[in-house]
């Protein structure tokens, strides 16, 4: 009887020992950036006679706008804000946010000067463009109506995109970030846009501390389009070591996770939620499983989770976070006449153009990690935290 005890023993401890076969994972980029605390704000606000209808008491559009410039200009990594308004003119307004508020008035609009008729908004975006650097982010607000009888839509599309293009070839990380709202507008209501744009690095400074989410009376349906170059961000795996030892569950896969500052790449929510916005472009036989957005506030804002198959290919794998094409939300805003109160006239062409200037990029982002079925040699391997079952 002992001997039969014994060899049930002895089985049952070679069937646990041997059914977890290992896959090691390694990588992570955990650098430590500066954050900017020197930043300049340049505020530009479009003043053209399409404008007036906004400027009425009690208006969204005051509030969201006064509130989201102050907000900004009084948090701790900007240092100056200068205050413009502009139409075929650039206008410096030389005193403080709480006087700029009280200027936004058609009476005020009508003494600074300057075509009021229309704006050529690619002239106006290229103007704000070209006076950004590292140090700055720039805000444009208007409606982006496009009402200039010369020049073709395709035409300016094409200036915007160069500007653009331009301003990415000599500041790396150049990033657009466009915002939809809508507000009163005389008696009736109107679409209205806020473009961000600057450093990726400058704008994820400033949303640490005041998210364009957060605006008040909040965005048109949650709307935002967000053009950047494939850059770096800061990840880990989940045992929050460089490599970690994973056992196989039961039914011979591997399961494995990261934690990722994908908030960094300043895309909306929906996009870095959704798989089909991700893609390997190296490796075979992995799968991504799940991204999750974590509750708790840290330096990873998500975990994505990966499930290896017991034939994985040993070697370095590449998961990419495809760029944004043109949002389903600009298409469906975009009128064919100034007059249409509904939509707004050439917008889709006005955010085509920088669209277009970011063709070249394929990726916001790639998580480069390698697998291996050996211990990485002079390596400390943690075991995962994750359960062998755990998807």
């Amino acid at each position: 009887m002992k001997v039969l005890k014994f060899f049930t023993f002895l089985l049952s401890a070679l069937l646990i020992t041997g059914c977890g076969k290992s896959l090691f994972v390694s990588g992570g980029n955990t650098e430590e950036y500066e954050v900017d605390d020197d930043i300049k704000l340049k505020v530009y606000l479009e003043n053209s006679g399409s404008m007036d209808g906004f400027m009425v008491n009690g208006s969204e559009f005051k509030d969201a706008v006064y509130d989201f410039i102050s907000e900004i200009d009084a948090c701790e990594v900007v240092d100056t804000t200068e205050l413009y308004f502009i139409n075929s003119n650039l206008i410096p307004f030389p005193k403080q946010v709480d006087d700029y508020i009280l200027y936004m008035n058609p009476s005020s609009f009508k003494l600074m000067g300057g075509n009021r008729q229309n704006s050529d908004l690619a002239d106006v975006i290229a103007k704000v463009v070209n006076k950004s650097d590292d140090e700055t982010v720039s805000m444009l607000i208007s409606d982006f109506i496009w009402d200039v009888p010369v020049g073709s839509l395709d035409m300016n599309s094409s200036k915007i995109r160069n500007a653009i293009k331009k301003q990415v070839n000599n500041q790396k990380d150049f990033t657009v970030y466009i915002m939809q709202l809508e507000s009163r507008f005389n008696k009736a209501h109107r679409l209205y846009y806020i473009w961000l744009f600057g450093s990726r690095k400058s704008l994820s400074a400033i949303f640490e501390k005041v998210h364009p989410q957060d605006i008040k009376h909040g965005l048109k349906d949650n709307n935002v389009a967000v053009f950047s170059p494939e850059s770096d961000i800061n990840w880990q795996l989940a045992s929050k070591k460089q490599f970690a030892e994973v056992k196989s569950s039961h039914d011979e896969t591997y399961n494995f996770s990261f934690n990722v500052a994908l908030n960094n790449t300043l895309q909306p929510s929906d996009i870095l939620l959704s798989e089909d916005n991700y893609e390997f472009r190296k490796g075979e036989r992995v799968e991504l499983k799940d991204i999750v957005a974590n509750t708790e506030k840290n330096d990873y804002s998500h975990t994505i989770k990966l499930s290896a198959k017991e034939n994985f290919s040993t070697g370095t794998y590449e998961l990419a976070l495809k760029t944004s094409s043109l949002p389903k939300w600009v298409e469906d805003s975009n009128a064919s006449s100034p007059q249409d109160t509904a939509g707004t006239a050439g917008i889709k062409n006005l955010v085509q153009g920088v669209c277009d200037a970011y063709k070249e990029f394929k990726y916001s982002t790639i998580i480069k990690f390698k697998l291996s079925k050996t211990k990485p040699e002079n390596s400390k391997v943690s075991k995962s935290t994750e359960s062998k079952d755990d998807k």
